[in-house]
């Protein structure tokens, strides 16, 4: 057998790599082609399950024959539906006689089964980048709680609404985030979405006292970093809702700073007028994550007000809170809140000038479990998981 030597060792390494690139490159077909066959399966799996499920929609009525409304699917491809249902039932030690506990916002009916939210909301964010974009959000809540924490606007049929506006994002620095409409509250530690999101089932004084509930309006968020973001809004009124009667409006900005992951502040200014008086006021609203176990938190709350009317003149008000919160499970939580407020920024002002009682608030020891929170019902400002009112 003759043997054909190259005639130099460059050559004969050049004969080898090029083997080796070979075997290599055959290697690689090999793995490629596995993988190819292994989409191929997954496609025509998923081809597969949506022809059963457009079957089934079809037979159902859902589908029109022969025909898929790809508007529709488009549409609830890119939105995210979500809700929650809570209840609960309330019995009274010491047996009102009228059967109404004093002190509560809701679940006040002695020995009484209440349902207490029905929430259902669908949104399309805007989607951060570098384009520019618009979604939208629509939330709705029902039930015994409904007036307390919605817009109040029965008289203007919109009194299932609790927040409803139009999100742009514009892609200017890291990104302008503006919302147009039924906005939630800037003010208060708590939320108004009340157990399904909130460690208490039930409200604080403070958050009926001095927060403010959704109102209309404009606003503009940026976030400079990921420790600093700052938004800013203008509103018909603090108090007001949908829909205002006057030419008055409250300007707000929130600084959010968020530290680390486990701490939280966020600094609020607000003020304004109305034909029958001037508001003006801040918050800080701080939580501090101590305990990584049983997620051990500590947050507080503290807000202050001066009410100017005509012509009765100026009052101040202050308010403090405090929550300590933990999780004994993955469903089940405990948590202790307690505050003390020493007036009704809304009462005094809509009342001219009117001397109004002062409630203290109460402190309690409440049990909640919940399967899935709502992810759009928690406050939006950074720092904060139950935040918003």
């Amino acid at each position: 057998m003759t043997t054909i030597e190259p005639k130099n060792k460059k050559l004969r390494h050049c004969l080898t790599t090029a083997l080796i690139v070979g075997a290599g490159i055959a290697s690689a077909g090999a793995q490629d082609a596995s993988r190819l066959d292994k989409l191929e399966k997954e496609n025509s799996d998923l081809k597969k399950r949506l022809e059963n499920i457009e079957a089934l929609a079809t037979k159902e009525g859902i589908l029109p024959k022969d025909k898929l409304p790809n508007k529709t699917l488009k549409f609830l491809a890119e939105s995210e539906i979500s809700g929650f249902v809570t209840a609960s039932y309330f019995y009274d030690f010491s047996k009102p006689k009228d059967g109404v506990s004093n002190g509560y916002l809701w679940t006040r009916n002695h020995n009484s089964i209440s349902l207490n939210k029905a929430r259902l909301a669908i949104q399309r964010k805007a989607k951060a980048g570098d384009e520019f974009d618009v979604g939208y959000k629509v939330a709705m809540i029902w039930g015994q709680d409904a007036p307390i924490v919605n817009t109040g606007g029965a008289a203007q049929g919109v009194e299932s609404i609790r927040d409803a506006y139009i999100e742009m994002h514009v892609p200017v620095g890291n990104g302008l985030n503006i919302k147009a409409g039924q906005l939630i509250s800037l003010l208060n530690w708590e939320s108004g979405d009340g157990g399904a999101v909130n460690a208490n089932f039930s409200q604080g004084n403070q958050w009926f006292f001095t927060g403010n509930g959704p109102s209309t309006g404009v606003q503009v968020g940026y976030a400079f970093s990921d420790q600093w973001n700052l938004n800013v809004r203008v509103q018909n009124g603090l108090y007001t809702g949908l829909v205002d009667a006057n030419s008055g409006k409250i300007g707000m900005a929130s600084l959010g700073y968020k530290p680390d992951a486990k701490t939280g502040i966020n600094f609020i200014g607000f003020g304004g007028y109305e034909p029958f008086g001037q508001i003006v006021g801040g918050s800080i609203l701080a939580s501090r994550q101590l305990t990584e176990k049983y997620n051990l938190t500590l947050a507080t709350e503290l807000d202050l007000f001066s009410v100017q009317t005509k012509p009765v003149g100026g009052q101040d008000y202050w308010s403090v809170g405090g929550w300590l919160t933990a999780d004994l499970c993955e469903k089940v939580g405990v948590a202790r809140r307690g505050g003390k407020s020493t007036g009704h920024p809304a009462r005094e002002l809509h009342a001219r000038g009117r001397q109004e009682e002062v409630l203290p608030a109460r402190l309690g020891l409440r049990l909640s479990a919940h399967d899935e929170q709502d992810p759009q019902a928690v406050s939006e400002i950074q720092g904060h998981p139950r935040l918003g009112h």
